[in-house]
């Protein structure tokens, strides 16, 4: 922050200045970037120019640095949201009136340091403090000391000026007095003359005479040409949430551009002093920000110590600890004393030895409270003094992991350590960092969402009034892709068809014109996921700060980049589920007897390696994909070093080297060493290249580089600038040869073959605390299997996919899982003893509209008195208490969560507010009279197994013990499930499913035609397939939700996804519809009965299946024979006359398929190699 001579730059020469300009920081109102705003300078060789984003400075460093770099003199300002209400009173709080007043915009421009620290303390007021009605804004009053180092304009049209001049004229001088007072000679006149109020400007004319108040001319800019102000206004309109049609709305004019010193002149050639002025004003602007070197809040140290001596020494004490529980075949102590000794001389000769005891003072303190801790992230588990500080939790010695690659002594950088919280609980470590350095110390990180290419089409079509279905159309030939996304300019080089319709249709054209001038404008502001800065001093002495109303925590003003270059160090505090479902898994399993600790689990497991190599990895960190399971069943890994490698090669770019990687692990191809040197580096990885970490190894062993200087080689590899490569390229074969001799060519091809690896490989540092984890997962499903598995429900307990994938995994593991009982169920999931074994018992809270506070009392309730004994007892015991309303009571019936209580679920439902209202009296029966005051209810048939399964499918999600489509599965041999779907389609070009239709959604495709996502459930899953136009036409209207299917598909590979397409449907009353017969087994008269009930009605129509009854008895001889009946006329075999006869358990045989319902069952506790992922 430093100052800017008044006359550096300017030649005497310069007529205007312009000040007044709003950026893309002016969320969804400027119109021009820092970038553009900067060349428009340069082309007009302006020497200065202003920045006045509305309520905020979050673009200030940005414009300073651009503007410095341009040779331009910034001048830094705002407009500054103001409420002017009763300012001509003595304001005491108390005597304001009852509602505030509008809040208008002050123009404030910063002339040192001392204005800037105001100005970033007046944009704070605006929206850090919630208590204050002045929320939005300040009120003039607060001015008051915060004056010093800033000028004040008197406000061009959403100033305060022209309200008051319109209502009160006389009050408007008052103001002006009173800003002139509080701004002394620092306070100018504004004339603006881009909406022509000749007698506001005489006014204001007047004023500035009679006071001398000197003038100046604005001419407040949106947008940079006159052909952006269309654009612009339909930004506004965005903005507003209005429409570019309505009359009644705030709308801009062509001139709020920026416009020319000759355009200027001419426009104020009455006043040309208004115009000196904008340069006056310039020069005596002399603030600016530049970029500083990393400042950190110092750190609390005993008497008589310096950082680095108390660094040193809890380095060593952590040390000594850690080496007390190597394992057996760990390096020696004296090993890791020298690494000790090397990193702590490097941390503290590059000044962050504070860096390191911020770091592990919260970490510890986290691990204290009992809140779990991930063992590393990043390249930082690569230094030693970590572990020893317990910041990170792998050893870096045992699995060769390279300091330099985290902190580079030939590189002066700041460390960056990303540290993995329990979610719940990562608020609770930051509230830490607040109270130790103070609250107005420590804050998140401001970031900006921008108009991407779909979203502005969206905003535009619709302020536009264009038809939904038109823009909807439209965005939807913009390629999704967040983590690249492409631009309409773009979209349209490709998309000729698109250019087409541009060009034809003048509306479509005028959409793209105005989403291309606005596409890449930021849209809001919000809170970046895990960056919180800790400051030296209060944070708003440096810095404006903001505040997102979705977080308890202010925000910086400014970026996480431009944060960087003010000086302020970035904490990383990270939130990851895995680690409380780690640590909810061991506190279950402890309970239950075990004595866990995650840092003592052996990394050698058989079972661990068993359930990896049968790829049983629901629940497992990183290794749930699709396409990792392939990978991991092909790796058939018994090592935890093929688990890091496994991580580090499953994503893009590297996983083009899993082929060669898998051949060379199982001694399909030869693996084979370029110099004998690099075996001791690449013989875990079985010769490839996986880390980064290698390359570093590489260049020092092979080519004599240090390992600094192996990271410099490693990031211009990764960068590719030509110039440093080509110095990198010679400096690495003239040492190649240098050690080992050879030919040139040979070392040349080494060098290429390790350029074109950098470019992607990843970081063993990181991959390795990344399959520590993924390994603990696995241990704890291998040997705590039903205590992970409520840990990870909890977890995902308002996630019903994946608490169906879940439930799944548990069946074909085997495993039970009880469905929710009032007088059972916790509510979370948890464990319970049967008396055939442990099960799980589901949580009432992941039960859909109960709520997770009303259940936590409904289980209190039972635990204090004991279970519920029927309806009436749960309503008298939570009478007057309002924890359960109608809707809650409704799904804990449908999911069958009540019906321990002696009363059918469909009776339950039908006098539920009968219910309701005796739960509602005011006072409850005593025990003499309780049985009078019950009221009576009629019982009511059983629901029907369908419509039980419905409403159990609504209140839970999905399917729990039972499918409507499992009855029919044992007839309809054909069908596969969805879990072995990918692996059919591998060899047939098309599968039958039987399933029940979850949800249908019909969309437009960018060929004007309509298809459908239909979703479906079967016993194994769910799975969504597409229903094409020429299909949907004839079947829309009988895709209804609840209704069962045969669904021929065929499919695709898409990535990791299975991509399926409708080609057949056979509709529940068709399914059985062609069976040629039907053979009902009997064994006795009785049954015979059963069958002819069940076929009452049946043989009144005709169909196509005769049926057959077969009744064993003795002949004469004795020996058993089978005599068959045959039912005279065919039937229509309709699923409802199977439920009857499979209501009585009657063994059916279809056709020529002798199956029965106990063929349903099969194994399915293995892996099939390639899952679909649906």
């Amino acid at each position: 922050m430093t100052q800017w001579g008044e006359d550096a730059g300017f030649d005497g020469t310069v007529p205007y200045v312009p000040l007044k300009n709003h950026t893309n920081y002016s969320l969804l109102e400027g119109a021009i970037t820092v970038e553009a705003l900067i060349h428009k300078a340069q082309k007009e060789a302006w020497p200065a120019l202003g920045m006045t984003d509305t309520g905020n400075m979050f673009g200030a460093m940005a414009f300073s640095l651009a503007a410095q770099k341009a040779g331009i003199k910034p001048v830094l300002g705002s407009l500054l949201p103001l409420f002017i209400e009763d300012f001509d009173k003595q304001p005491t709080g108390e005597g304001l009136t009852s509602s505030p007043s509008p809040c208008f915009l002050l123009p404030l421009f910063v002339q040192n340091k001392t204005g800037y620290e105001h100005l970033s303390a007046l944009l704070t007021l605006t929206s850090v403090r919630q208590e204050d009605r002045w929320m939005g804004g300040v009120h003039i009053s607060q001015l008051v000391g915060r004056t010093e180092g800033l000028l004040a304009f008197s406000g061009g049209a959403r100033g305060p000026i022209p309200f008051l001049y319109e209502n009160n004229p006389e009050k408007a001088g008052l103001l002006l007095t009173k800003l002139g007072q509080l701004f002394k000679d620092r306070f100018y006149i504004e004339i603006e003359r881009t909406r022509g109020q000749a007698s506001e400007e005489s006014f204001l004319l007047a004023a500035a005479f009679k006071e001398k108040w000197p003038l100046v001319a604005t001419n407040e800019a949106f947008f940079a040409h006159e052909d952006d102000y269309a654009a612009h206004d339909a930004l506004i309109c965005v903005k507003e949430s209005t429409y570019v049609n309505e009359k009644e709305r705030r709308r801009e004019t062509p001139h709020h551009r920026l416009k020319s010193p000759t355009e200027m002149a001419s426009l104020f050639a009455d006043i040309p002093e208004a115009l000196i002025n904008t340069v006056h004003v310039a020069k005596r602007c002399s603030f600016l920000l530049e970029t500083q070197a990393p400042v950190l809040p110092p750190y609390p140290l005993p008497e008589g110590k310096s950082q680095a001596d108390l660094l040193r020494a809890k380095a060593e004490e952590g040390l000594e600890k850690r080496l007390k529980t190597l394992p057996p075949d760990a390096a020696k102590p004296d090993v890791y004393q020298e690494r000790l000794n090397t990193e702590l001389d490097v941390i503290i000769s590059m000044g962050f030895d504070g860096y390191f005891l911020i770091v592990s003072d919260f970490v510890q303190w986290a691990k204290e409270q009992g809140i779990p801790v991930g063992p590393g992230r990043g390249s930082g588990a690569g230094s030693l003094v970590a572990w020893c500080l317990s910041i990170t939790d792998v050893d870096p010695i045992r699995f060769k992991l390279i300091f330099e690659r985290f902190l580079n002594p030939e590189r002066v950088s700041m460390p960056d350590f990303d540290i993995d919280f329990c979610p719940e609980r990562r608020d609770d470590v930051i509230a830490y960092v607040q109270k130790k350095y103070g609250s107005d110390s420590v804050a998140h990180i401001v970031t900006f969402g921008k108009l991407q290419a779909r979203a502005v089409l969206r905003d535009v079509g619709r302020v536009l009034s264009m038809p939904y279905g038109q823009v909807d159309k439209l965005a939807k030939r913009i390629p999704f892709n967040p983590a690249n996304p492409v631009t309409l300019k773009e979209v349209l080089a490709q998309d000729a068809e698109l250019r087409d319709m541009c060009a034809k249709d003048g509306a479509v054209g005028q959409l793209f014109d105005y989403a291309k001038r606005l596409e890449g404008l930021y849209r809001h502001a919000s809170t970046h996921a895990a960056g919180v800065v800790i400051g030296g001093q209060p944070l708003v002495k440096m810095l404006p700060l903001y505040k997102d109303p979705k977080s308890s925590l202010p925000a910086t003003g400014f970026s996480m980049h431009f944060v960087e270059k003010m000086g302020l160090v970035k904490f990383d505090f990270l939130g990851l589920k895995t680690l409380t479902v780690l640590q909810d898994t061991v506190n279950l399993a402890n309970k239950r007897g075990a004595n866990l600790h995650l840092s003592t689990l052996p990394l050698d497991d058989d079972n661990t390696f068993v359930l990896l190599r049968n790829v049983n990895v629901v629940g497992l960190f990183q290794l749930e994909s699709a396409g990792m399971r392939d990978v991991l069943y092909q790796l058939q890994p018994h090592a935890f070093e093929e688990l890091i490698a496994l991580v580090a090669l499953y994503r893009p770019g590297p996983m083009d080297d899993i082929p060669y990687y898998l051949a060379c692990r199982h001694g399909r191809e030869e693996v084979t060493y370029a110099y004998p040197c690099l075996q001791d580096i690449l013989k875990e990885t079985f010769g490839v290249m996986v880390y980064q970490e290698q390359v570093l190894q590489i260049a020092q062993r092979l080519a004599g580089y240090t390992l600094g200087q192996a990271d410099l080689l490693r990031r211009a590899m990764g960068k590719k600038i030509k110039k440093e490569m080509e110095a990198q390229r010679k400096h690495f074969i003239d040492g190649v040869l240098s050690k080992e001799g050879g030919p040139a060519e040979k070392a040349a091809a080494l060098f290429d073959q390790i350029a074109k690896f950098a470019g992607y490989a990843f970081v063993r540092a990181h991959a390795t605390p990344y399959a520590l984890l993924s390994y603990q997962t696995a241990y704890m499903k291998a040997n705590h299997t039903l205590e992970f598995m409520a840990a990870s429900m909890n977890q995902d307990i308002h996630n019903t996919d994946r608490l169906a994938l879940f439930a799944q995994d548990m069946q074909d593991n085997g495993l039970t899982l009880l469905g929710p009982d009032i007088n059972a169920s916790m509510a979370d999931f948890s464990l319970e003893d049967t008396p055939s074994g442990p099960a799980l018992r589901y949580g009432l809270a992941a039960l859909k509209n109960v709520g997770k506070s009303a259940m936590d009392e409904l289980v209190n309730a039972r635990i204090q008195h004991g279970p519920f004994k029927d309806i009436y007892d749960v309503f008298e015991r939570l009478r007057g208490t309002k924890v359960l309303n109608k809707r809650q009571l409704e799904s804990l019936i449908a999911a069958g969560a009540l019906d321990a209580l002696g009363t059918d679920r469909h009776t339950l439902m039908a006098h539920l507010d009968t219910f309701m209202s005796y739960g509602a009296l005011d006072t409850a029966p005593t025990l003499f009279h309780q049985e009078d005051t019950r009221p009576v209810i009629t019982p009511k048939d059983p629901y029907p197994r369908s419509e039980r399964l419905r409403l159990e499918y609504d209140a839970i999600g999905f399917y729990l013990n039972d499918h409507p489509i499992t009855p029919y599965t044992p007839f309809l041999p054909h069908v596969v499930s969805s879990h072995a779907l990918k692996e059919t389609l591998a060899n047939m070009p098309h599968a039958w499913l039987a399933a029940v239709l979850i949800s249908s959604k019909i969309k437009m495709g960018r060929s004007g035609k309509r298809f459908a996502f239909l979703h479906f459930s079967d016993p194994r899953g769910t799975f969504e397939a597409i229903m094409f136009e020429d299909m949907l036409a004839s079947w829309r209207e009988r895709l209804v939700a609840g209704d069962l299917f045969q669904v021929k598909v065929s499919g695709r590979t898409d990535g990791d996804q299975l991509r399926l397409l409708v080609e057949g449907l056979v509709v529940r009353d068709d399914f059985f519809a062609a069976a040629p017969t039907c053979t009902i087994h009997v064994h006795t008269p009785t049954e015979i009965e059963e069958v002819a009930k069940a076929l009452q009605g049946a043989a009144l129509s005709t169909g196509h299946t005769s049926v057959h009854v077969q009744l064993p008895v003795q002949n004469v001889g004795g020996k058993p024979v089978d005599v068959t009946l045959v039912v005279p006329q065919k039937i229509c075999l309709t699923p409802m006359v199977m439920d009857r006869l499979l209501a009585n358990s009657l063994s059916i045989t279809l056709g020529e398929a002798s199956l029965t319902t106990s063929a349903a069952a099969k194994d399915t506790n293995h892996y099939e190699p390639t899952h679909a992922s649906l």
